[in-house]
């Protein structure tokens, strides 16, 4: 917190302010749908596995987000003045540097999720010492994003490839991770590969998703890249079961779903079930009764007494 007040404290010293002199208005109606439209997308992708993927809580809200969208397209395609010219997207790069951010987005934070979880429920790491953990991938991967710099030199595509790779070496590196791991044995070669790939992946995609682009659209363009990679981020909470977490999210999301589904049946067929559901209750308290346990020690015995004779 104090690093982000000293931030929003000397932004007004430091930057100077950056517009489209040629724009006469601001396009409310298009920022109104642009974010109406990704902050629905997003809720349905991270609800899905809650409701069901095949819903109808989960199509609706796939459907309002498409609707949304599309008429965030429509808008933009007549007004004078829009927020997101799609004469942009005429730049390869550009198009290239926003689908790798969504893949880099889902494959870094579903890492991190998923790394975070084995630390803590696996290792039995404390939050502090999970954090103190990561400064192996954040402190590297400064130094080598400085590193990437020379891609200005070779160019984007060699130091992204590489930066792919690295990523990939890192992700197959941590799926040998065992239940009786160790820091300096199942984290840390793979904090430090994923630290490489992270500095060779995430400069040259900025780069590349900025280049030749107008002065006037590097906002735009800033955020499309940011965007990308936090959508890809969205998408990898429900690909890597983020219900399983602690707050239980997950087991109400399938009794919903169990109990939608009950609903659904025939009468006849859910009377069966209910009634199949109270003998199985039955006879489990039954077997967990000491009198049965005794009971069926002394069957047991006499069985054996059987055999032997």
């Amino acid at each position: 917190m104090p690093v982000g007040i000293g931030a929003f404290a000397l932004t007004p010293l430091l930057l100077a302010e950056s517009r489209d002199a040629r724009a006469e208005s601001f396009d409310l109606p298009g920022a109104a749908l642009v974010t109406g439209g990704l902050v629905v997308l997003v809720y349905a992708l991270t609800q899905a596995s809650d409701y069901g993927w095949v819903s109808t809580e989960t199509i609706g809200f796939f459907a309002a987000s498409a609707a949304l969208l599309g008429a965030f397209v429509a808008w933009e395609a007549r007004t004078r003045d829009p927020l997101m010219p799609f004469s942009i997207f005429r730049l390869r790069t550009l198009v290239g540097a926003n689908v790798a951010g969504v893949v880099l987005g889902t494959v870094v934070f579903s890492m991190f999720l998923m790394l975070t979880l084995y630390m803590q429920q696996v290792l039995h790491y404390s939050r502090l010492k999970t954090g103190v953990a990561y400064l192996a991938v954040a402190g590297t991967a400064i130094v080598w994003s400085a590193v990437a710099k020379l891609v200005t030199r070779v160019g984007v595509k060699p130091v992204l490839v590489a930066g792919m790779a690295f990523l990939t070496a890192g992700l197959a590196y941590f799926t040998q991770v065992s239940v009786g791991g160790s820091y300096l044995g199942d984290l840390l070669p793979g904090f430090l590969l994923i630290a490489i790939g992270m500095g060779f992946s995430f400069v040259p995609i900025s780069i590349a998703a900025l280049a030749g682009v107008e002065p006037s659209e590097a906002g735009l363009a800033s955020g499309l890249i940011n965007t990308s990679q936090q959508i890809g981020g969205a998408r990898d909470r429900r690909a890597v079961g983020d219900r399983h977490i602690d707050d239980g999210r997950g087991d109400r999301g399938r009794q919903r779903a169990s109990v939608r589904a009950h609903r659904r049946l025939p009468g006849r067929v859910r009377r069966r079930s209910r009634h199949g559901a109270r003998r199985r209750a039955s006879r489990a308290r039954h077997r967990a009764s000491p009198r049965s346990r005794a009971t069926d020690r002394r069957g047991a015995a006499a069985r054996a007494r059987g055999r032997i004779a």
